[in-house]
């Protein structure tokens, strides 16, 4: 008699991002991990103008995206109903507080008081969760360094209602910073073991209108921010020169393009910063880009260029690859290739392991 299979079906996570809304189901059997069903489909927007226009109003995307989720959850091959689903990044708040070194339960009772005028929404009407980055000596004084995440607790209804009525039945909810770090965090959780110290690795969420950094050590999250600033910025400044001819184009006024670009890596050159802060200098191995725009060449050419650092395009589904890490993923959906826009969704459907 063969021995029974520990399995777990996890649950659906669901990213609504701004150009296309992505859905992921993962299952975990004997601490492999396993591609169950994945769809996504563009808004309707990006899908007839392309990822060069401006999107559209938000609230038509949730409409949209509402009735795609609950096609999508009878008919793709999702298991049960249980979801993971991603509260909108433009209503959350993340805040690095620094506090004396405090136990456990006494720093969630700290940060209502310490958010106090540093929200654009009073702390007593959200939901604040929070991780501890590490340590820093402020002052001859040792503090500990945590990430604040609020949000207002309607916006959390609001969106709860939401996927409610899009056919899913909400278990968790997470945000984008962190769920896209999760499956990176397990592989690098495993490849640690054959490494003496845990490498640096940042997480760049390159989306269409916006983006999300995440430094992960190990299998542990020690940095995240949202930038207002995306790969539709980006691509005009990445352009090459129009035109057949071979001269260097003729000096024209600036359009900010190079700015642009030069705002990105200043962006996340601050963060590498506030990372080296916190960990006693420690540097940042490479980045791995994730999100819509992470299969650019041009993209991760330049950023690598301007930081000096490895930039390649992450694949949140290497966790269903290799050994220790299941089977590869099915050969009618995805075998192959790399789905970098796929982070958070994964991420969000392994949230069901905690």
């Amino acid at each position: 008699m063969g021995l029974l299979k520990k399995r777990s079906v996890l649950p659906i996570g669901i990213h609504i991002a701004g150009d296309m809304t992505h859905m992921v189901q993962l299952e975990q059997t004997n601490g492999a991990f396993h591609l169950v069903a994945q769809v996504s489909q563009p808004h309707p927007k990006a899908a007839v103008e392309g990822p060069a226009q401006q999107p559209e109003d938000p609230a038509q995307w949730n409409e949209a995206a509402r009735e795609f989720i609950k096609h999508a959850v009878r008919t793709s091959g999702f298991r049960g109903t249980n979801a993971v689903c991603c509260l909108p990044s433009n209503q959350l708040a993340i805040q690095h507080v620094r506090l004396p070194s405090l136990a456990p339960e006494d720093v969630a009772k700290s940060l209502s008081w310490e958010l106090q005028g540093k929200l654009t929404f009073n702390p007593k009407d959200a939901i604040i969760r929070h991780l501890i980055a590490g340590t820093v000596l402020e002052n001859n004084e040792t503090k500990t360094d945590v990430i604040a995440l609020a949000v207002r607790r309607a916006i959390v209804e609001k969106h709860t209602r939401m996927m409610t009525r899009a056919g899913v039945r909400v278990c968790g909810l997470g945000v984008e910073a962190c769920a896209m770090s999760v499956p990176f965090s397990i592989i690098e959780e495993r490849e640690a073991a054959q490494a003496p110290v845990p490498r640096a690795v940042m997480i760049f969420n390159l989306g269409a209108t916006e983006s999300h950094a995440a430094i992960i050590r190990g299998d542990s999250l020690v940095f995240v921010k949202d930038i207002a600033m995306g790969g539709r910025d980006l691509s005009p400044a990445l352009q090459p020169p129009q035109g057949d001819s071979k001269e260097p184009p003729e000096p024209t006024a600036d359009t900010g393009d190079t700015n642009i670009v030069g705002a990105l890596v200043e962006e996340i050159e601050s963060c590498i910063r506030y990372h080296a802060s916190i960990s006693r200098g420690a540097r940042v191995d490479k980045v791995l880009l994730v999100g819509s725009s992470a299969l650019d060449a041009e993209v991760s050419g330049a950023l690598s260029q301007h930081l000096g650092l490895p930039v390649e395009a992450g694949d949140p589904l290497a966790i269903t690859k290799g050994p220790g890490f299941g089977k590869d993923v099915k050969e009618d959906q995805l075998a192959g290739q790399i789905r970098p826009e796929l982070a958070v969704a994964v991420g969000l459907s392994l949230y069901g392991m905690q």
